[in-house]
């Protein structure tokens, strides 16, 4: 099987598990039913026996050991959808940027790792509770420090080494933008308190991921592509737009599941 079939793979793997990372994140968070509800519930069956082992052998330990310094003692189900759509958002912008990038394989497991972290830090608390959104943005800082320092050690003779810093650094950048410019999405405290929309609800996260999305798709059009290339043909092949069109995915099969809630 070649590189690239394999990588049209993951990538269709990785839009159905983070479209059912929405759908129920839309459930339990907003209450908004999809259609066929008994099939989302076996997809969830499905994926909570998947994820039990690193709950039940890494998550929960590590849990128990910080519960002097943190007091939290319980990890939420929402852990698995936080987790699943923070490495998903990671994930294609390692692909969407591995030209630049010398470990490109490297930035998607520890992209995992970083969602882990992500999700683990929102299974301590409430759907409700103000902070989570800052929690997820942890889960991507960890991931840009750390790939950071890796492809300066791993590639010291590379010339563009600043230009991938850059890159790195985009993702909590923006995230930490999408904060302070739609404050009424992110709910934080810091910004006044909110009495339209729960924090880190629905809402805020389908916010955020359209929001995302239009970055990745804008940035297709400023990929230089092979000479000669017209400027839809380069936005068409970029790997940004790739990127986006996955993400694009995700949002229209959410809003297809959730539709009759959406319009009820």
């Amino acid at each position: 099987m070649g590189i690239m079939h394999l990588r049209t793979i993951m990538r269709g793997a990785g839009v159905i598990a983070a479209t059912l990372a929405a759908v129920m994140l839309g459930w339990t968070s907003a209450g908004l039913q999809p259609i066929a509800p008994t099939a989302f519930l076996a997809a969830e069956a499905a994926l909570s026996a998947a994820l039990a082992p690193v709950e039940t052998f890494l998550l929960r330990p590590a849990l128990d050991a910080l519960v002097p310094w943190t007091g939290a003692r319980d990890l939420a189900p929402h852990w698995k959808h936080i987790f699943i759509l923070t490495w998903f958002t990671i994930a294609t912008f390692v692909l969407a940027t591995e030209r630049w990038m010398a470990a490109s394989p490297f930035g998607i497991v520890w992209g995992g790792v970083g969602a882990l972290v992500a999700g683990a830090a929102a299974g301590t608390m409430a759907l409700s509770d103000p902070y989570l959104t800052l929690a997820v943005g942890a889960g991507f800082i960890v991931f840009a420090i750390v790939a950071a320092v890796w492809e300066f050690a791993t590639d010291l003779e590379r010339q563009e080494q600043w230009n991938t810093l850059w890159l790195l650094a985009i993702l909590p950048v923006f995230y930490a933008l999408f904060l302070l410019l739609v404050p009424e999405a992110a709910s934080i405290p810091m910004f006044g308190p909110n009495d339209n929309l729960k924090p880190f609800s629905f809402h805020s996260t389908a916010g955020f991921w359209l929001y995302w999305t239009a970055l990745y798709l804008g940035f297709g059009f400023y990929d230089q592509g092979s000479e000669g290339d017209t400027l839809m043909r380069r936005w068409l092949t970029s790997p940004f737009t790739r990127a986006g069109l996955s993400a694009l995915a995700v949002a229209a099969l959410t809003a297809l599941a959730l539709a009759p809630a959406l319009t009820y």
